[in-house]
């Protein structure tokens, strides 16, 4: 197993609706509707000093829940596309690589899952069943209206959140760049000699993460 598959839900926490009642715990103050330009809401008019709320129908990135719900979404687009090739939901489920648990031993037609948010990645045994677990998943997406981009399609390699992903080697290492970049700030704020608590905070976890 030295192919991977991956891929993200493009403008994931857009391309989903806020569960119905969530609503009005995410608006702005409220503003005339002259301001806004708006004369109907939901067909009825509205006069031009009335004050209306706006209110965010999508899911807020910043919402703890928001990566819940697509983590989810994502987990069963997953299972669905192992179906599609054959692979039963209950096998499906073992091949997802969570905390807690061993992960499972690839073999050719069960490959280990790595959901993370809007993120899949899948461990191919060769280069053709990592084409047929990107088709499949794109094809379980797009019947869902949701756009899937694929990043990575049957490659021993792949760089992402920082670090490079080199499969046939079974080696995670940081991205040059990245570490670079961690460098010249490290150094950059010895030379300064002082920094806030918000900065120290992003520093050292960039360092803990290298």
């Amino acid at each position: 197993s030295n192919f991977m598959s991956t891929g993200d839900i493009e403008c994931a926490f857009y391309s989903f609706m806020l569960p119905p009642g969530l609503e009005k715990f995410f608006t702005l103050p409220p503003i005339s509707a002259s301001t806004l330009g708006i004369k109907h809401i939901a067909g009825c008019r509205v006069k031009a000093g009335e004050r209306v709320t706006p209110t965010l129908r999508v899911l807020p990135m910043g919402w703890n829940w928001a990566l819940h719900v697509v983590h989810c979404v994502l987990v069963r687009c997953m299972i669905l596309a192992l179906g599609l090739l054959g692979v039963s939901a209950d096998d499906a489920r073992r091949l997802l690589v969570l905390d807690g648990r061993p992960p499972p031993s690839p073999e050719p037609g069960r490959p280990p899952l790595f959901p993370y948010v809007d993120n899949a990645l899948m461990l191919a045994w060769d280069d053709d069943e990592a084409l047929e677990l990107s088709r499949a998943l794109s094809y379980v997406f797009h019947r869902f209206g949701l756009k899937f981009r694929i990043e990575c399609d049957g490659e021993p390699w792949h760089d992402a959140l920082g670090v490079s992903m080199l499969i046939g080697e079974r080696v995670i290492i940081n991205r040059a760049n990245r570490m670079w970049r961690l460098r010249c700030a490290l150094v950059e704020l010895r030379v300064q000699g002082r920094a806030s608590g918000d900065v120290m905070q992003v520093i050292n976890g960039h360092v803990v993460y290298s």
